[in-house]
């Protein structure tokens, strides 16, 4: 059940790089949490892009309007070891310059990686542990 939060400037993306970044970022995260890529597993792995206003983001005390990025990905507590966290790391950075169409100094895109306590994750009134999740993931379609 990842859920990612991008941040980047408002205008900064086109429709054809947003359209990249939403792949490219549920196939890197499904990737790196070592989940099939399969609907049901897309199904719950959702990308929010946020733009933020111009003005509204300082780097340094300054503001700031081209291209950079904040992604934020929470992922369910037990899911990640350091091998998983270093492969969802090196698959968002190769998401993000594919994006912006070059290398991207560490200033230019930051990401957080948190994991959600067991049992803190819920959808339909049902609380989902880190195996409900597995399990609904591998379950053929009814």
């Amino acid at each position: 059940m990842p859920v990612v939060h991008v941040y980047v400037p408002e205008g900064s993306l086109s429709e054809p790089q947003k359209k990249k970044l939403f792949e490219g970022l549920t196939c890197a995260v499904l990737r790196g949490e070592g989940a099939p890529d399969t609907p049901k597993a897309r199904a719950i792995t959702w990308v929010f892009l946020h733009e933020t206003p111009k003005g509204t983001w300082a780097v340094g005390g300054v503001a700031s309007s081209f291209l950079r990025f904040l992604v934020e990905i929470s992922l369910p507590q037990g899911t990640l070891n350091d091998r998983r966290r270093t492969r969802i790391a090196a698959g968002i950075g190769k998401v993000l310059c594919d994006v912006a169409g070059r290398t991207l100094a560490p200033e230019d895109s930051l990401v957080k990686i948190q994991e959600i306590i067991d049992g803190d994750w819920s959808a339909a009134g049902q609380v989902f542990r880190l195996r409900d999740l597995a399990a609904f993931v591998r379950r053929p379609k009814s």
